[in-house]
Formats: C-alpha cells, sequence, structure tokens
C-alpha cells in the first residue's frame, strides 16, 4: 500500500511547452511508473493539474499518443475538438481518445483544478514525470 499526499508531490511547469508565462499550468504525477516498485507497474497514471486564467488562444489544437480522461474538481474548463466545443464544470469528465486534436482552457477568471488519467500506450514512456519538450500540434 502506498499512501500520497497530493500537497507533497512535486509540482512541475508544463506551461512553457505551450510558450506561457511561468506558474500558468501546473502539474503533479499522483500515479506514475516511478511510484512504488515493480508490484506497482501501472498502465495507466493519473496527473492532477492547476491551470489559471489564461488567453483561450495560448493553447493551440494539440493531440497525444495515449487516451486521456479529464474531471474538473473546480473552476470551469472549455474543451473543443474536432466534435465541436463544451464546457465542463467540477466533478464532470471529458474524454478524448489517443491522437484525437482537442484543446483545453480555462473559462474566466477562475483557477481549474482537475485531474488527468492517461493511458500507457508503448511500455508507458508516457507515464514518468517530466517537463514536454514540445507539444504536437494539427
Amino acid at each position: 500500500m502506498i499512501l500520497r499526499r497530493i500537497k507533497e508531490v512535486e509540482t512541475i511547469d508544463v506551461g512553457k511547452a505551450f510558450g506561457m508565462p511561468d506558474g500558468k499550468m501546473l502539474i503533479q504525477w499522483i500515479i506514475s511508473n516511478k511510484v512504488g516498485d515493480d508490484r506497482y507497474r501501472h498502465r495507466f497514471a493519473v496527473r492532477k493539474y492547476t491551470m489559471k486564467p489564461m488567453d483561450p488562444s495560448t493553447i493551440p489544437l494539440h493531440k497525444h499518443k495515449y487516451i486521456q480522461c479529464l474531471t474538473v474538481l473546480s473552476g470551469r474548463l472549455f474543451c473543443e475538438s474536432q466534435d465541436g466545443s463544451i464546457e465542463v464544470r467540477p466533478w464532470e469528465s471529458v474524454y478524448f481518445y489517443q491522437n484525437e486534436p482537442h484543446k483545453v482552457v480555462p473559462m474566466g477568471n477562475e483557477t481549474v483544478e482537475l485531474f488527468c488519467i492517461i493511458d500507457c500506450p508503448n511500455g508507458g514512456e508516457n507515464c514518468l514525470p517530466e517537463i514536454p519538450k514540445n507539444v504536437r500540434t494539427e
């Protein structure tokens, strides 16, 4: 059994991959392939994002090599994909398939906190905490 206190999990500033100023988009890897020993090898990861208000044009449509489920904890999130756009409110989830072009941006002047659950294809290299070097855009 492993107990992780979210307030004690390292916070990584990932907004730089989108060209944002410091502190706009932060991530904490709650569950990753670095948590636990061989008994805890996962096929998923859980991340907590904190997103401060930002210009919606800051985040381009982009895609990932993994499936992604976002569950909003606080604030409101604007989500866009080729299927249209929606508002996601606290305790609602939005799901993106592998390589689905999408963007997510906080709505209004509220900070958004959310859990992001991803799968770990191809050996799970995307399930290790790191600062993204670039973002695949359309």
